[in-house]
């Protein structure tokens, strides 16, 4: 950016000949002397000097409106935690429209029935999976919209564990801070608990580094939960516990069947 007051030649607002067509913003004050302009203008340039601050790039269309699609879901699932933060119930129409929401939000992260990992890298960086999250860490028990609540609960689950499926590690390893919280969900009514359960599946599987996070304390949960649920998630739980691209985890095999076994099942 150029600052300066134009000569008498130049005119306000004017430039050097055979520069770039800058954006002008001029300013007139008096002074002393009389009236007295300050001019600035943005100029462009082809030769890139410093990479290291930032660069605009054209993009096609299509990646133009992707964006804009995943940042228009995101005014609207801050109304709806301002809403739940402000005891705002939830009634049937808000409901629908939530779920409705989150099923465009699951759809959009499919391209010809794949998943797409830019797509899904889109809910990253616009932080909607930190909203949806957001979300369900909303009380829900006890609460007079309840039902309606525990089918947006289901819903946000269904659309993140969408957002899990593939095998990149970067969503993977960004969703993993949110697994302690997670822990405690299991338990929760409406048959929300399986949902947690698939979600975590696609969370650790095939993912060393978070697999290796998981302490046998949180193993005895999954065990308990399948003793008791009977669920064949709870048993998916386990066996990515044990097996990461192929390749056995000896200790984790060691302790899930002791454990197992430890309990007369």
């Amino acid at each position: 950016m150029r600052r300066g007051r134009p000569t008498p030649d130049d005119g306000v607002g004017s430039y050097p000949t055979g520069s770039p067509m800058p954006d002008t913003e001029c300013r007139m004050r008096w002074g002393d002397s009389g009236v007295r302009y300050s001019c600035s203008h943005v100029a462009a340039s082809g030769e890139s000097m410093y990479d290291d601050a930032f660069t605009i790039q054209y993009v096609e269309k299509g990646y133009v409106d992707d964006f804009n699609f995943v940042a228009g879901m995101v005014p609207f699932l801050l109304n709806l935690i301002k809403d739940r933060n402000d005891s705002v119930t939830l009634n049937a129409k808000k409901t629908h429209l939530t779920l409705t929401a989150m099923e465009e939000l699951k759809r959009f992260m499919y391209v010809n029935g794949v998943t797409n990992k830019n797509r899904q890298k889109l809910m990253r960086n616009l932080r909607v999976i930190d909203l949806l999250v957001k979300i369900l860490q909303c009380p829900l028990d006890g609460m007079p919209d309840e039902m309606n609540l525990t089918s947006v609960f289901k819903e946000a689950y269904e659309t993140l564990y969408t957002y899990m499926i593939g095998r990149s590690r970067k969503n993977a390893l960004y969703f993993a801070k949110y697994i302690d919280f997670f822990q405690t969900q299991f338990t929760q009514k409406g048959g929300i608990g399986l949902n947690v359960a698939q979600m975590i599946v696609e969370l650790i599987r095939d993912k060393r580094k978070i697999v290796d996070r998981i302490t046998h304390s949180q193993i005895d949960q999954f065990v308990t939960l399948l003793e008791k649920s009977q669920n064949y998630r709870f048993l998916d739980l386990l066996h990515v516990l044990c097996v990461c691209d192929d390749v056995a985890i000896p200790n984790n095999q060691s302790y899930i069947v002791e454990r197992w076994l430890s309990s007369g099942q």
